[in-house]
């Protein structure tokens, strides 16, 4: 599941008409360029430990948040979901209240129920979350991260929504593995859908990057809200079409394509400038149909100028001039 998921749980839930215990600097204010924890992270009990954890997520400052979960470090995996949920939440600011606190410690653990609810349509929701001791500190638990990934938005929400959004700094990497696996399924199927387009006008390709998102609305009729939701990479914020078409193919036939497998057809970003935005890796999809991650070594040996096999014979260019990129995990 990705990340992104959490977000929609947390806009199921409602201001609660307490005083939120949370720093109220709207969120807009609070995204800095630079990463400026809170002032202070007060850990000392199991309260103030959830306290600093609901404010910090308020000012987006995985930082901090990073501080009240055991066993997270501020790492760069983290540090690139914050700027994942800043982009997420740029147009729809999210403020969560924490309210009804009841806290049962035993030792060095604690069990401490809240009510939560966000300024957003829906009713406040109510949860459980185990804390431990570490020293001085008071930390949040999370174990079972791969539930995490894989659970259905239905069945985050029966559970609670500290769990999941400790997890995310947690488990940084069963999160960005998610997200990564998401956007290959998208490149993937708009790759598909390309050539099907191709082979339903005779094997030619008779559309451009402008006109993509319209070409696709064709095989997208019974599903529309689909297309939306799978033109757009998890890692983007919605409204974002992620995916673009190589407008150099436009009027060639697929059969005359020299090197499908090594000729980039679905990319992001910009034309021969893909980003390298999956842990180190460009998402690419090729002209005979599969997608891949490159790296930035074997994006030098792309072809992004589609190349005749007319051509190709008569300047004697051989294969090993276009190395494929192997890359397809």
């Amino acid at each position: 599941m990705s990340f992104l998921v959490l977000i929609v749980v947390c806009s199921l839930l409602s201001p609660s008409g307490v005083a939120p215990i949370q720093d109220t600097t709207p969120v807009a204010q609070a995204l800095p360029t630079s990463r400026v924890p809170l002032a202070t992270a007060d850990l000392s009990t199991p309260e103030t430990c959830v306290k600093t954890f609901i404010a910090a997520f308020n000012r987006l400052d995985m930082k901090t948040i990073a501080q009240c979960v055991s066993g997270a470090t501020d790492s760069p995996q983290v540090q690139l979901l914050e700027c994942s949920l800043k982009a997420s939440l740029a147009k729809e600011m999210l403020l969560l209240t924490l309210s009804k606190l009841q806290v049962k410690e035993d030792g060095d653990n604690a069990v401490i129920r809240f009510q939560l609810s966000a300024n957003m349509p829906g009713g406040p929701q109510e949860g459980t979350q185990k804390l431990i001791r570490e020293g001085v500190d008071w930390k949040i638990f999370c174990p079972m991260s791969e539930q995490v990934a894989s659970s259905s938005a239905k069945q985050v929400l029966a559970q609670n929504v500290l769990q999941p959004l400790a997890s995310l700094v947690r488990y940084p990497g069963v999160v960005l593995r998610a997200r990564q696996a998401t956007a290959l399924a998208n490149a993937r199927l708009f790759t598909m859908v390309s050539a099907q387009s191709a082979s339903d006008h005779g094997g030619q390709f008779r559309f451009t990057n402008a006109s993509f998102r319209k070409e696709m609305e064709t095989y997208f009729l019974d599903f529309p809200d689909n297309l939306d939701d799978d033109i757009r990479s998890p890692l983007d914020p919605p409204g974002t079409i992620s995916y673009k078409f190589n407008s150099s193919l436009t009027g060639k036939r697929v059969s005359r394509i020299a090197y499908p497998e090594r000729t980039v057809m679905i990319f992001e970003g910009e034309w021969r400038s893909p980003p390298f935005r999956y842990d180190g890796k460009a998402l690419i999809g090729f002209v005979d149909g599969h997608a891949a991650f490159v790296t930035p070594e074997e994006s030098q040996k792309l072809i992004w100028t589609a190349a005749s096999l007319a051509r190709i014979r008569s300047s004697k260019q051989t294969r090993s001039q276009y190395p494929v990129a192997r890359s397809d995990r």
